[in-house]
């Protein structure tokens, strides 16, 4: 190719060209590549696929800090939101679900927790030095008001410090419930 080179307004063939072709083509398949992640593969993945990912990261169902998690989005749910924090670096693992239902979902869901968690109270019996569940982790029940509901049920899964009484680190996961907002949340955390 003789013309002139922008590069090095030489009227040859280019020397720039022979060393970067490599780059050039690398950096274009590159931009190739990541549009179709971007248009075809991200529009594939599913809601419930995407959730039924995230369960799998945490270890559902063989961790038990997560049995009482679904095991797919009810179809019922609505305003639904959940969101899974891998472990980067020092940071801990979090993954929640929220959504509301009908009361008679949240009656079924009472009963089964009733009978497979390890505690049950309110907020203002839970002690979090014991049971790992801090007010801070509710918030995602916190409406426009930005008030968190005065009727949360707490019915603890699973809870282990790091070491005994001791929470800086440790594995937790819960289940809350507020009747008056129609509302669950399932939280898991290891950190």
């Amino acid at each position: 190719m003789n013309y002139k080179c922008p590069h090095c307004s030489e009227n040859v063939t280019c020397r720039w060209w022979r060393k970067n072709i490599l780059k050039v083509v690398l950096i274009f398949l590159s931009s190739v590549l990541f549009i179709f992640y971007l248009v075809i593969i991200q529009h594939t993945n599913s809601l419930d696929y995407t959730y039924l990912k995230s369960l799998n990261y945490i270890g559902y169902p063989n961790n038990p800090a997560s049995r009482a998690f679904p095991s797919k989005i009810p179809k019922d749910a609505q305003e639904m939101n959940f969101n899974y924090m891998p472990p980067l670096g020092q940071g801990g693992q979090v993954f929640y679900l929220t959504y509301t239902t009908t009361i008679e979902d949240i009656d079924i869901k009472k009963r089964w927790l009733s009978k497979n968690t390890s505690f049950v109270g309110s907020v203002s019996e839970n002690e979090p030095e014991k049971t790992g569940i801090y007010n801070g982790y509710l918030t995602y029940f916190e409406n426009n008001s930005g008030k968190t509901p005065d009727d949360i049920q707490l019915y603890l899964v699973y809870s282990k410090p790091y070491k005994s009484g001791n929470w800086n680190h440790g594995e937790v996961g819960f289940v809350a419930v507020s009747e008056l907002q129609q509302q669950l949340l399932f939280y898991f955390e290891n950190w």
